[in-house]
């Protein structure tokens, strides 16, 4: 039977850009999976960046935005993910020393995990493979042990960026609480601004740059933000009322102001170029620059600042729709490839449920089980908080099948070693027998060759054609051979049966001759004729052999001869007759038992006559009587040699035939 080689067709993980990067198809804790699915799945709902312009201080620098979620970062990253399912151990911890640097810990974060997970993803299949194979060689499992230089390398790596990043988060919390203190100090100078017996263009000028410290510090700690902010809006404001500076430096203080605000208006408004080019993300990334940018600028004309605001915001919120929707639609999109990737598992599980008895249908499911996993790559993510579930039932399931293949072709293959050898011995017997002339019993046992030939199983296509070639060439020498053989005995019967029907002529054309015995004679020389000739064509044997009997038998009749010869000579051409046919030696046995069987009636005949003499008395009649019994008693012992003579004739005519074959 023609079948496949069984091929490694694992699941091979994805990692492109529109496949999802979750966990691999061994078997290994989810938490990594997890983990890292919270470092780069993009996020699909989004805070947008509103300003509400009623809700800010009277001073139009004290406008505040919300921060939005920053997704790009992680879709820019997942597209750069290599894939690092295609590397061994020692080249992922290769991988992950490359990025053991302190400056890329943080960067390259999600790689970093991506690395960790598929390490113990395949470490741990390492493992499985080794204890499952020193089970195999009959040792206890609870003996097992296994240690690897790589594990070793990776734990050693991965506790330095984990020190890295302890590091990194102590460095930035302290920055940012030093951040906190800058700014605290210029709220204080704020304050004292006012106290200052300066001129008025002296305090002005201090007051911008303070301003323009207050710009250069860097974040300060999440919980202070805006309690920091309020205080240093209130406090500028209290400058403004204090100083009450004259109303031209103002007036253009303010022009400038509502100037860089129209300036932002026109860069908001310009970032819709972006999202017509569906780099949605990008738009939105530059419109926090912005919100940045507002927040610093100081007020603007009372007049001006309700539309200059207006403005911004408008631009603001068309970019956070923009912005919310496109994440509806991945959220969107995400669900659809979630419910496609469910319908395929579902299909491979089905499969796998299926019974498969042959290796033509394992190899049938496996071309369904390539067609699924080639639509699977098809596919993107699905929602995040079921990608890594979806993705680890997808490759269990592909797992599960290549296994099983792998299982049930082992166990097909010894099968097949199996009946390869019961074929090789048929082979060499049919090769045994091919020469042998005993056509009859020779050519049962091909027979049985040939059946039990059938009733073996399959093998494999080409150890199967090469030897059923090999049978079949001897089959074919040893049924020629026969062939011609019986084709010459066909030739040769037919000749013997025209022979047979001259001589049946001659019996029934045989003049009588001057005396019976002579008849005979002549009558024994065509008999002896008859039975040197073979064999006849088996369809016309029988009538035939009745033909020649009849013509015997009647040819008998006519002659005047004693009744024991003509018995002798009926007797000697049923013999003949008998050796013609099948079976001949069991006749002539159930024969033999027939005549004893007479010779034992009569002999129990004889005994009884032979007592009842006794019983005769002595007189003239019984005189007769007895004598008659005598006469009857002598005829019975000749009837009983006569049969001997025909058991001892028949006995002869088997032993005759026996040394003929």
């Amino acid at each position: 039977m023609q079948h496949d080689e069984l091929t490694n067709e694992e699941i091979q993980p994805e990692t492109s850009s529109t496949t999802e990067n979750t966990t691999a198809c061994n078997n290994a804790p989810t938490s990594d999976a997890k983990e890292l699915q919270k470092d780069v799945q993009p996020a699909v709902t989004t805070t947008e960046t509103m300003v509400d312009e009623e809700a800010v201080s009277a001073q139009d620098q004290s406008e505040e935005l919300l921060p939005a979620e920053d997704t790009a970062d992680a879709h820019q990253e997942i597209e750069e993910m290599p894939n690092y399912f295609e590397y061994s151990l020692p080249e992922l911890v290769a991988a992950l020393g490359a990025l053991c640097v302190k400056e890329a810990v943080e960067s390259c974060r999600a790689k970093i995990e991506e690395i960790r997970m598929v390490f113990y993803k395949k470490l741990n299949a390492e493992i499985e493979a080794k204890k499952a194979e020193f089970v195999k060689l009959g040792n206890a499992i609870e003996d097992f042990s296994y240690s690897s230089t790589e594990e070793h390398e990776f734990k050693t790596l991965y506790t330095k960026i984990k020190n890295f990043r302890a590091q990194h988060i102590e460095e930035e919390n302290l920055v940012r609480e030093n951040n906190l203190q800058k700014r605290l100090a210029i709220i204080e100078e704020l304050k004292e601004l006012v106290n200052k017996e300066e001129s008025m263009q002296k305090t002005f000028d201090d007051f911008k740059k303070l301003q323009e410290r207050w710009k250069e510090i860097g974040q300060i700690p999440q919980s202070e933000t805006k309690n920091v902010w309020e205080q240093y809006h209130h406090q500028v404001g209290v400058f403004y009322d204090y100083v009450k500076i004259n109303k031209e430096l103002r007036d253009l203080d303010l022009k400038k102001n509502l100037e860089a605000k129209i300036e932002l208006c026109e860069k908001a408004e310009a970032l819709h170029l972006l999202i017509a080019k569906q780099k949605v993300v990008d738009a939105f990334k530059k419109l926090q620059k912005l919100h940045d940018l507002w927040r610093e600028i100081g007020p603007v004309v009372e007049e001006k600042k309700a539309e200059v605001w207006q403005r911004f915001k408008n631009a603001t919120t068309a970019i956070n729709k923009a912005h919310q929707d496109y994440f509806s639609a991945i959220k969107q999109q995400e669900t659809e490839n979630y419910e496609r990737k469910l319908t395929l598992c579902e299909k491979l599980e089905e499969l796998i449920a299926q019974p498969k008895n042959s290796i033509k249908e394992w190899n049938a499911t496996s071309q369904v089980v390539t067609e699924i996993q080639k639509q699977w790559k098809t596919i993107g993510f699905a929602l995040q908080k079921y990608n890594a579930q979806i993705y680890e039932r997808y490759c269990n399931a592909c797992n599960s099948f290549f296994e099983a293949k792998r299982n049930a072709f082992a166990a097909l293959r010894e099968v097949e070693d199996e009946n390869k050898q019961k074929k090789i011995d048929l082979c060499i017997q049919a090769e045994a027998l091919k020469q042998r002339t005993d056509w009859k019993q020779a050519t049962d046992e091909f027979v049985a060759l040939q059946q039990a030939w059938k009733e073996i199983g399959y093998t494999t296509y080409k150890d199967n054609a090469k030897l059923w070639s090999r049978f079949r060439a001897a089959c074919d020498e040893f049924f020629n051979a026969r062939q011609a053989h019986f084709k010459e005995k066909d030739d040769e019967q037919i000749t013997n049966y025209n022979r047979k029907q001259e001589i049946l002529q001659q019996i029934i054309n045989l003049e009588q001759k001057e005396t019976a015995e002579e008849t005979l004679t002549a009558l024994n020389a065509l008999q002896k004729e008859w039975l040197e000739i073979g064999l006849v064509p088996i369809k016309k044997k029988d009538k035939l052999n009745k033909e020649y009997n009849e013509a015997v038998q009647q040819k008998l009749q006519s002659l005047q001869l004693p009744p024991e010869q003509k018995q002798k000579f009926a007797l000697k051409n049923t013999i003949q007759a008998i050796k013609q046919q099948p079976k001949s030696k069991q006749k002539f046995t159930d024969e033999i038992g027939k005549l004893r069987n007479k010779i034992s009636s009569i002999q129990a005949e004889i005994v009884q006559l032979e007592t009842n003499i006794e019983f005769f008395a002595k007189s003239k009649n019984a005189d007769a009587l007895r004598e008659e019994v005598n006469k009857k008693i002598a005829a019975f012992k000749k009837d009983i040699d006569s049969l001997k003579q025909q058991i001892r004739m028949i006995t002869e005519a088997t032993k005759t035939d026996e040394a003929a074959n």
